[in-house]
């Protein structure tokens, strides 16, 4: 069967142990420190959705982005304290100004969770709404 990028899917994965691979994916692909952190809860996370095999709503996205950012909060206590350094306690005229001005849900990092996980729920094909 043919793959991506148009060679044969265990060809493609049989050159994933060469050097090459290795140094261009170490050398060409740099994300920020907490990209690796929340990365690996948003792929277990996408990995048991797909095991429900079940289309995916807005609620259920809401629920798994929630989840997973309580697990990275209490395993990285760090980061639950870099979240909640942006002021969150706006009287409700302000944050009616702001929403005019931009659009955000629940904060900047749960924001970046929400995105990590449509990312890989898109880069995957999973069946969303």
């Amino acid at each position: 069967m043919k793959g991506y990028y148009g060679t044969q899917d265990n060809e493609r994965l049989s050159n994933v142990d060469s050097p090459v691979f290795k140094d261009n994916l170490s050398s060409d692909i740099i994300y920020p420190e907490i990209y690796y952190k929340i990365q690996p809860f948003v792929i277990f996370a996408c990995d048991q959705m797909e095991s429900c095999r079940h289309m995916i709503n807005q609620s259920m996205l809401d629920q798994v982005g929630d989840d997973i950012y309580t697990k990275v909060c209490a395993m990285y206590p760090d980061l639950e304290e870099y979240a909640n350094q942006s002021p969150m306690k706006l009287s409700v005229e302000t944050t009616q100004q702001r929403q005019r001005r931009f659009f955000r849900r629940r904060g900047v990092f749960q924001d970046f969770v929400d995105l990590l996980l449509l990312n890989e729920l898109f880069r995957r094909g999973s069946i969303l709404f």
